[in-house]
């Protein structure tokens, strides 16, 4: 697996058409469909990972929260709970789970975690692909 970034950078300009397409499935696609997907693969891809090169998970793709995360997320953030929800997290019409919307991650800079130590539990476990709902984990 490739972990030179200049080298994956040009390969996704090359594909970029390609990899929107993907991406916008991911995105749209109903959390427990894609988990029969991944699961199958999981171990193989967690293997080749090192989140720690990119932060580009942060940049593109959203992470779940539980209500208990929504409440410090917005304390974090100075925000009242439902003033927190209305602008910062949506919710999957199908599973009902939560999560942050806007992208990259309002809590990323410089390819850094800002709430590190209060991160939601779907970024402490990241890449974590081996577990059923994959999609807000990754």
């Amino acid at each position: 697996m490739e972990i030179n970034l200049s080298k994956i950078a040009d390969a996704a300009r090359f594909q970029q058409q390609e990899l929107q397409i993907l991406l916008k499935k991911v995105i749209a696609a109903n959390a427990k469909e894609f988990d029969q997907i991944i699961l199958p693969i999981a171990k193989d891809i967690s293997t080749a990972i090192d989140c720690r090169l990119c932060a580009n998970c942060c940049k593109v793709l959203e992470a779940g929260i539980s209500p208990d995360e929504l409440i410090k997320l917005a304390h974090l953030k100075g925000l009242p709970p439902e003033d927190f929800a209305n602008s910062e997290v949506s919710t999957e019409e199908n599973t009902k789970i939560q999560y942050l919307s806007k992208k990259p991650c309002i809590f990323l800079s410089s390819n850094l975690c800002t709430i590190y130590t209060s991160r939601p539990n779907a970024c402490i476990s990241f890449p974590d692909l081996e577990r059923p709902l994959v999609k807000y984990r990754i």
